[in-house]
């Protein structure tokens, strides 16, 4: 299968599945239209190949993912994609924007990390985001939240907390 007539991959597209791009996940949603495809992003690579789209939009994923290997899953979005767009959530400015304790809470890692696909391993901050994006070799560019809009990303929110930033590989 080629996926050149798609925008782009939507990877953990969860409830947010958006039209014109191959949506996936790792697990079900449990309200809407479900991913096309489950998958985990360590698998990517091997499935699609390498540039196998023009763009992949990764919203709210990294931070699901263990710290200890969020560095090798920025390696396996860079093979799959030409640009890759980052966004997530972003501790520091959930509190400069006086978010509610309960967001800065849901932000948070746990001290006792579940192993649960949708909670936090770790605690997201755009410049933790931006070192480890560096790390794994590629410059990111950050992006104010509120340009990451759609038609060109499948982007379902511009709230202040999130952070934004693209690479290309």
């Amino acid at each position: 299968m080629t996926y050149s007539q798609y925008e782009g991959i939507n990877i953990g597209s969860g409830q947010h599945y958006t039209n014109g791009w191959w949506n996936t996940d790792i697990i079900p949603t449990d309200k809407g239209h479900q991913p096309d495809e489950l998958i985990d992003i360590f698998d990517m690579p091997a499935r699609y190949g390498e540039a196998a789209f023009k763009k992949a939009y990764v919203g709210h994923v990294l931070e699901h993912i263990p710290i200890s290997k969020v560095l090798s899953a920025v390696q396996c979005l860079a093979h799959i994609a030409d640009k890759v767009m980052v966004v997530g959530p972003c501790l520091q400015k959930a509190v400069e924007s006086n978010q509610p304790q309960s967001l800065l809470d849901a932000i948070m890692a746990p001290d006792q990390i579940d192993q649960h696909p949708w909670s936090h391993k770790w605690t997201p901050t755009e410049d933790l985001t931006r070192e480890i994006i560096e790390q794994a070799g590629y410059e990111p560019t950050i992006v104010d939240i509120r340009t990451v809009r759609r038609p060109e990303w499948p982007n379902p929110s511009t709230a202040c907390w999130q952070t934004a930033m693209w690479f290309t590989p």
